[in-house]
């Protein structure tokens, strides 16, 4: 702020009129002079304010622009190195392949060359089985011989026995088989008697069904079926070569087969 205190003294010690007016003028002049200086050094203030200001600004700037490049060098850092890496990976891996595929080829020839050894030894077999199959096919020609004649004896003897079927059939319908009743054998000594079971509950009772026709049976030698006429008579059909069955009953109705002499008027 200016200094005005002669100013003020002038003032004070002028008597005219004009000397007054020259002290008020002087001193509001140098006012004026100190106020303008004082808002050229306020501009001047600012402005190396805004310099300074802007200067920081730079600087931040390139202070940030300078820490992104070092964590773009240090990214690019880690990108050779992991590079490195892969590329040493990449390098074992391709050894590694390069072994298999050695190996794989050791492999492919020790086939290779059993595939060879197959296709000699299925070769000579080939050779063997076209020298056997000229052998077998006169074999084949005597089997087909013997297969034919098998078959006419097979029709034959089906035929023999469609005509002792229709034939016992015809017998069992004229009653041919009825012979006269024997007699009555003696009666067995009877066992000892079992222990009594327990009554089991009675079942509810069933219609009677209609009475089946009798099958038709033809034994072969040896052998001899059992079956019924409508009329509730039982026959015992055997071969014509072969002895005839021999059975008893008892006073219960049971009926037994004679194995036997020995058996004769034994109870089962």
């Amino acid at each position: 702020m200016a200094d005005i205190s002669r100013e003020l003294g002038q003032i004070m010690k002028a008597k005219y009129g004009r000397d007054v007016r020259k002290s008020i003028h002087d001193g509001i002049n140098a006012l004026n002079g100190s106020v303008e200086q004082e808002r050229q050094a306020a501009q001047l203030a600012q402005k190396a304010s805004e310099t300074a200001q802007r200067a920081s600004e730079t600087a931040r700037a390139g202070s940030e622009a300078a820490q992104r490049a070092s964590e773009t060098a240090r990214a690019g850092s880690e990108a050779a190195q992991r590079a490195s890496e892969t590329a040493r990976a990449g390098s074992e891996a391709a050894q590694r392949a390069s072994e298999t595929a050695r190996a794989g080829a050791e492999t492919e020839r020790g086939k290779a060359e059993a595939a060879q050894r197959a296709a000699e030894t299925a070769r000579a077999g080939a050779e063997t089985a076209q020298a056997g199959a000229a052998e077998k096919a006169d074999a084949s020609a005597v089997s087909a011989s013997i297969a034919a004649d098998a078959e006419r004896n097979a029709k034959q003897v089906s035929s023999a026995a469609s005509e002792i079927l229709k034939d016992v059939e015809s017998k069992l319908e004229t009653g041919y088989f009825n012979g006269a009743k024997g007699d009555k054998g003696d009666k067995g000594e009877p066992g000892e008697k079992g222990d009594k079971g327990d009554k089991g509950e009675p079942g509810e009772k069933g219609e009677k069904g209609d009475r089946g026709d009798s099958g038709a049976v033809v034994p072969i030698n040896g052998m001899f079926s059992i079956v019924g006429d409508e009329d509730g008579n039982m026959w015992a059909v055997y071969a014509d070569t072969t002895a005839n069955p021999q059975f008893e009953a008892d006073e219960d109705g049971n009926i037994y087969m004679i194995v036997s002499d020995d058996e004769k008027g034994a109870s089962a």
